[in-house]
């Protein structure tokens, strides 16, 4: 079976803890999309087991949720959408 995971805001940062839980309890997550995921708290070991993720954030470069919680930080690499169908990978 295939694990695929998505959420969005709030529900992108419960995506990607679900994935580090079923990851640690042995199950194999095949795809994690998430989109307008904010900043959120993390430490060192979360970030290096959330790199090993197939993790993809999608933004919006006009949402200001993006932006918020200076002090955390995003996880995985970002495809920001911008305007006139353009975007930034």
């Amino acid at each position: 079976y295939a694990i695929v995971l998505t959420g969005h805001s709030l529900g992108g940062v419960a995506a990607l803890r679900f994935a580090l839980h079923l990851t640690q309890a042995g199950h194999r997550i095949t795809r994690l999309v998430t989109f307008g995921q904010p900043r959120f708290l993390v430490d060192q070991s979360l970030l290096l087991a959330a790199a090993d993720l197939p993790l993809l954030r999608v933004i919006d470069g006009r949402d200001v949720v993006h932006y918020a919680y200076p002090l955390a930080a995003h996880v995985g690499p970002e495809l920001t959408l911008l305007v006139e169908n353009a975007y930034h990978y």
